[in-house]
């Protein structure tokens, strides 16, 4: 058989412990023909084959970000879009320029914000109403975990001082002196409640950003995503565009994605929602595989559920308790299906852990649990990953030293987050995602590899490190989080994750080599190319 192309003349990075190195790459059709020498991959070629200089560049197996929401990030990404790092002058600055830039808007939609600048205002919704007081004003946080809106927004999801919380202390609506909301909806069900009354998306508009998030990508050097879950109808829209642009190879990622559970009115059911997507969307290129529970907040709103208290003597439940997160658990392994949980307090940590074991003890050794995120994790509980075989996933772009963590957890426990160098000696893989279009700085892999290797923030070698120093990671190491370990998480590890014959054609071409620089220049390496299906989808 000849093969269709030929890249020669590369540093191939295989990712394969039996031949980490190679030289050159044939593809045939959309699939790996042989990875070897040059005079072995040339002995492939024929007239009708396209050969490729590599220029001696290295190659890497096409990223995987093994934890997004590229679906989500369709809508979400159809407004304005704020900078994680705007303090209040400049957001508010960009906010009223949006504004007067769009006057014929029938209503205001963005994401981005950086959540704690609204915990600063005495009344969020008024700070928005003196801005646009006649259009409804909606605001996703940057760490998707809460919105913020104007009282024209309120107004026409009927949300007033009579409405009451969809789960007290968990999901809720901040409120004012006399109990009105003040404008600040903290999680899903609040923030979703006052969203589907504005309903602000055009299929038009997602289409649009859904070409732009796969090229993006692309231009990263990724060829496929674990998708971690879209809010609402958001779902089930998203995956019949996409099933329409991939047939028509105008999205160029393979996706997984799931059922999500948000609240606690998504839990009846939801296996039983995982097997209709199954059966509408199970291929290579577009799966429904795996339960998704947020079974917890985030620092910047004080909804991570802590095993101790903040250090302002507050805590926050989990979304669902030890024994239903346990129930569920069973239940999706006894169907054979996987399942996730985004885990980023200690407390949710010990229940995704506990309820792994229970699904051990149960004899479903085969069933994938993947502990998203993994940030904070009790010293005593790491060994249950090794124990009961739970995959921990994180988001190395968040690999940073963080004033604002310690000051509500303290500098003692703050010091003990992403312990990766720990997680890789346990767990049976320890893959890395984006969260984008909560990514903060940036859903590029290799800036995420730059940071699990620094424990700085990229581009910044002088920012105080993550310590402790013992939990960097190699080079190796983060290439297999953003490879092999990740495929191995969505199932595809046969298939995808590594150079290796027979294996679908995704990879990427570096104009540098990662195991020759500086770790603090890696976030400067630039994609000349990604291939994905055998297919050139990007070229600088």
């Amino acid at each position: 058989m000849k093969a269709d192309s030929i890249y020669v003349n590369g540093r191939v990075y295989t990712v394969n412990p039996d031949r980490q190195w190679a030289e050159a790459i044939a593809v045939c059709d959309n699939y790996i023909l042989k990875v070897g020498k040059d005079e072995e991959i040339e002995a492939l070629a024929d007239v009708n084959t396209t050969r490729i200089d590599l220029k001696g560049k290295m190659v890497v197996p096409g990223f995987i970000d093994a934890h997004c929401h590229p679906i989500s990030a369709a809508f979400f990404n159809t407004g304005l879009i704020l900078d994680f790092e705007d303090l209040m002058d400049p957001m508010m600055t960009k906010i009223r320029a949006y504004v007067q830039e769009h006057p014929e808007d029938e209503f205001y939609f963005g994401r981005g914000f950086r959540e704690n600048n609204i915990l600063e205002m005495e009344s969020p919704k008024r700070v928005l109403d003196e801005i646009c007081p006649d259009k409804p004003f909606y605001l996703v946080g940057a760490g998707c975990h809460s919105a913020w809106c104007n009282s024209k927004a309120l107004e026409i999801a009927g949300i007033d001082a009579s409405t009451e919380d969809p789960d007290p202390g968990i999901q809720y609506y901040e409120r004012e002196e006399d109990g009105t909301p003040n404008g600040s909806l903290i999680e899903a069900d609040s923030m979703m409640a006052v969203l589907n009354a504005l309903d602000p998306f055009t299929e038009e508009d997602v289409i649009r950003e859904m070409k732009n998030i796969s090229s993006k990508y692309n231009a990263a050097g990724v060829t496929a995503v674990q998708d971690g879950g879209a809010w609402g109808d958001m779902a089930y829209k998203g995956r019949k565009i996409l099933r329409q642009m991939l047939d028509e190879k105008e999205y160029d990622l393979r996706v997984e994605t799931c059922e999500f559970v948000t609240a606690k009115s998504d839990y009846p059911g939801v296996v039983d929602r995982i097997r209709e997507g199954n059966a509408l969307y199970n291929d290579d290129y577009l799966r429904v595989g795996f339960l998704k529970v947020l079974d917890d907040g985030i620092y910047e709103s004080l909804t991570c559920s802590m095993l101790e208290p903040y250090l302002d003597g507050s805590n926050c439940e989990t979304l669902i308790t030890t024994e239903q997160l346990e129930n569920v658990f069973l239940e999706t392994a006894k169907a054979g299906f996987d399942m996730a949980v985004h885990n980023i307090g200690d407390k949710t940590a010990r229940d995704v852990l506990l309820g792994a074991k229970a699904v051990r003890e149960a004899g479903f050794d085969d069933a994938r649990i993947v502990s998203i995120h993994s940030i904070k994790i009790h010293d005593d509980d790491y060994q249950m990953f090794k124990d009961y075989n739970v995959i921990a996933n994180s988001s190395p772009q968040w690999c940073l030293a963080s004033p604002y963590k310690a000051s509500v957890i303290g500098p003692e426990r703050a010091s003990k987050t992403f312990m990766l160098k720990t997680l890789k000696g346990l767990a049976p893989a320890v893959s890395f995602g984006s969260d984008h279009p909560a990514d903060e700085f940036g859903h590029e892999p290799l800036k995420g590899i730059e940071m699990g290797i620094t424990r700085q923030l990229f581009d910044h070698p002088d920012m105080p490190v993550l310590v402790p120093l013992t939990e960097r990671m190699t080079v190796r190491e983060m290439i297999e989080g953003y490879t092999i370990d990740a495929a191995y998480q969505m199932r595809m590890e046969d298939k995808i994750g590594s150079i290796e014959d027979g294996k679908y054609a995704d990879f990427a071409v570096l104009d540098q080599n990662l195991f020759e620089i500086d770790p603090h220049d890696i976030h400067k390496v630039d994609v000349l190319m990604t291939v994905f299906d055998g297919r050139i989808v990007y070229k600088a």
